[in-house]
């Protein structure tokens, strides 16, 4: 520790009181232990230390908050800066063991009490499982050790560095803080540097004018990726789905769409779909293989066969190469990375993303991938996606971003709070709360966790112990100021990552406030934060995704999480380069949007039986962006009207509009 005694010396005397002095003595004669060997005395180390160093804080307060001798107040900041740091590297070593802590699975639930008693005090210590032995052994919950497994070196030392500069006690919060802003950094960078993005947006007239082509789905789900589709003149023709379930809900919406049933690994499966694409005249295939085996949200079992799913899809591309164009493929973001071990043997040191860019290069195409979030294209979710967008005529690019982000309460503020106990409907009712977790909810504020609120309102179990669910993201109330969080498949469980509705705070007569729908979103909140609706027509008077009446709340919360954000896939399809129309698909046949004036809709609406609803609004693109490309667009034009009258009178324009030949 720093030897303080030589400014304790230069302080005179005669200006020091009798506490001065005693607090002098305090701060010289304070003393620490040597951090110690054995890893499971750590966090009682830090105790310790924590507080020892309460008396030389308290001192450096009172003496920073009453102006007194600022000598001694530096000393004895001096000390707990002094404190703070050997707690840091206690705490930094003790992470470093945490880490390599193993989970188990625990012991056998199947024995009986007598059972489990015959079983050796050592075979009992093998099956403790993490929690266990974090409790058992180094004394710590489970919130604790998550915290203190957090820091890493780089983060400890900045930290210090900063307390010393700043001349401010460095903490784990401190630590921590920096971490979580690096991650937040790294998660904000373009995953692909090198992505393709269009240089303008293109104008409703453009979309509505774009070549015809038809197409077929991989992995379908229940279809709702390619409900917009037909908005930027692509019509899905063929879907395969592997659930027997998900293929009869797909046919609820797409009764005239050719769907295979089966295994996409089968290669009878895979014939019937290849021959049904030439037979189609199909230019795209849209694919989009299950995520659960990679996503971060789900069990990231490499060993799933269906993490192998991009195999025969590849096949299938392969198969139809005389007559496909392009290539979509979605997926969440880890996707972009990963390599599991166990297909090695094919992957050879890539990712999939790679391996699946490397093959179809090897076809013609021309390749871009990037990370997307459909937050930015039109939807009220933040749910970020990886995409491949292959082309073999020209390359295909990104669309750029729109100029904002919905949000909740632009989404479904206008929607009415509902009561926990009405009477079940399927779009709007939620699952049964008991009083206790109603109440819970009812002291959670917009944008708060659960477990923020005092203690009689936070999570607990049926017996009335601490819920073990005890991340921040559970039991979390969304904020209205920005768009949902992604919606997972624990989306009916308010114990779910940030699920709950944000509510509205109630003020009662003594001037007490809670907040409205202590809930869950309700089917019809759910379908609206995917893009859909269940009370709206859009363009071309298309009816709304219909929900069957047979499919329970699981399969529904499956295949909403699981789904291909609809708008995302119409804007990604407005895109595609340099179509060819389809001979059997008429340009009048797709949908037109007309934007009525808005004493105009009434009219509409009466008389012609329809509401005009464009996939994405038009106050969301940025058509800002498109100054250069309007510019060139007007010159362009004036270049043709000129070309066009020169020609009238046996005239020739040469390339740049200066001269002309006779």
């Amino acid at each position: 520790m720093k030897d303080l005694v030589p400014v304790a010396n230069s302080i005179p005397e005669a200006v020091l009181t009798t506490e001065d002095k005693k607090n002098i003595e305090v701060i010289l004669n304070f003393n620490l232990p040597m951090q110690p060997k054995d890893a499971t005395k750590l966090y009682d180390y830090s105790i310790l230390v924590k507080n020892k160093a309460k008396v030389i804080k308290e001192m450096a307060r009172r003496y920073f908050l009453q102006r007194l001798n600022p000598i001694i107040y530096n000393m004895a900041l001096d000390r707990a800066i002094e404190c703070g740091e050997l707690v840091l590297k206690a705490e930094l070593t003790l992470s470093t063991y945490l880490k390599q802590i193993k989970t188990r699975k625990g012991m056998r639930t199947d024995l009986s009490e007598k059972e489990n008693k015959k079983i050796e005090k050592r075979i009992k210590d093998q099956y403790k499982t993490k929690t266990q032995i974090i409790k058992d052994e180094y004394g710590l919950t489970k919130q604790q050790a998550k915290d203190i497994s957090m820091l890493e070196e780089w983060a400890v030392e900045k930290a210090i560095a900063q307390g010393r500069q700043n001349r401010e006690i460095p903490t784990r919060t401190m630590a921590i803080r920096m971490i979580k802003e690096k991650i937040k950094e790294e998660n904000n960078k373009p995953y692909n540097p090198d992505a393709k993005y269009m240089d303008h947006v293109l104008y409703p007239s453009e979309v509505m004018s774009l070549p015809p082509i038809r197409s077929t789905t991989l992995c379908s789900n229940v279809g709702i990726g390619e409900f917009f589709l037909e908005y930027a003149h692509v019509k899905n023709v063929i879907a395969a789905e592997f659930e027997a379930d998900r293929v009869e809900f797909y046919k609820t919406n797409y009764p005239n769409v050719k769907i295979f049933k089966g295994d996409l690994f089968d290669k009878n499966i895979q014939k019937q779909v290849i021959d049904e694409h030439i037979a189609q005249g199909c230019k795209l295939i849209i694919a989009t293989p299950p995520c659960q085996t990679v996503s971060l949200a789900g069990k990231r079992d490499f060993n799933d066969p269906r993490t192998k799913l991009f195999l025969p899809i590849l096949n299938i591309i392969e198969a139809v190469d005389s007559v496909n164009d392009y290539v979509l493929v979605e997926n969440v973001p880890p996707y972009m990375t990963a390599s599991p071990k166990g297909l090695q043997y094919i992957l050879e040191g890539k990712t999939i993303a790679e391996y699946i860019k490397f093959r179809l290069e090897k076809l013609g195409y021309e390749v871009n991938i990037d990370k997307l979030n459909g937050a930015n294209y039109g939807t009220a979710q933040s749910r970020e996606r990886m995409i491949i967008l292959a082309s073999k005529k020209g390359m295909w690019k990104f669309p750029l971003p729109f100029k904002k982000q919905i949000t909740l309460m632009e989404a479904i503020g206008d929607l009415p709070s509902i009561s926990p106990k009405m009477n079940y409907d399927k779009y709007y009712s939620t699952p049964t709360l008991t009083k206790e977790e109603i109440d819970m909810l009812r002291h959670t504020p917009t944008g708060k966790s659960a477990w923020d609120n005092a203690k009689e309102y936070q999570p607990k179990n049926k017996d009335g112990s601490k819920s073990g669910s005890d991340r921040k993201g559970r039991f979390k109330r969304e904020s209205w100021d920005k768009p949902a969080s992604t919606i997972t498949s624990d989306c009916g469980s308010i114990s779910g990552m940030s699920t709950i509705h944000p509510g509205r705070p109630v003020v009662d007569k003594e001037g007490n406030i809670t907040w409205s729908d202590p809930r869950v979103y309700n089917l019809e909140e759910k379908l609206i934060l995917l893009g859909l609706s269940i009370d709206k027509r859009w363009c071309n008077n298309k009816p709304c995704f219909q929900i069957p009446d047979w499919a329970s709340d699981k399969l529904i919360n499956d295949v909403l999480a699981e789904s291909f954000l609809p708008r995302l896939a119409a804007v990604l399809a407005e895109t595609i380069p340099n179509r060819t129309a389809h001979p059997d698909e008429k340009l009048e046949d797709y949908p037109q949007i007309i934007t009525p004036k808005p004493n105009e809709f009434l009219f509409y609406n009466m008389y012609k039986g329809r509401i005009f609803y464009p996939v994405v609004e038009e106050r969301l693109r940025n058509y800002d962006l498109n100054t250069e490309y309007d510019k060139q667009q007007y010159i362009n034009k004036i270049k043709m009207l000129v070309h066009k009258k020169l020609e009238e009178v046996g005239l020739k324009m040469n390339g740049n509009l200066t001269s002309f030949d006779i």
